[in-house]
């Protein structure tokens, strides 16, 4: 189970199962610099800074960052 830890940052407003359609491992202690902001894969879960998850999927920075994510 994955446990998304967004007290700082405010509802998400997101779909997370729509999101992590796909995703069948995620990596720990990474983390993903775009000029959006960054991503960083914590021991807990997923921590997000100002990048949100639809971004990066609509960016299709999914593909892009295979090296944190199993597919």
């Amino acid at each position: 189970m994955i446990e998304f830890d967004n007290s700082a940052f405010g509802d998400l407003n997101m779909d997370i199962e729509n999101l992590l359609e796909g995703v069948k491992e995620i990596k720990l202690d990474v983390e993903i610099n775009t000029d959006k902001g960054l991503i960083q894969i914590m021991e807990y879960g997923l921590g997000i800074c100002y990048t949100s998850l639809l971004e990066l999927k609509r960016r299709n920075i999914w593909k892009k960052a295979n090296y944190v994510y199993s597919y």
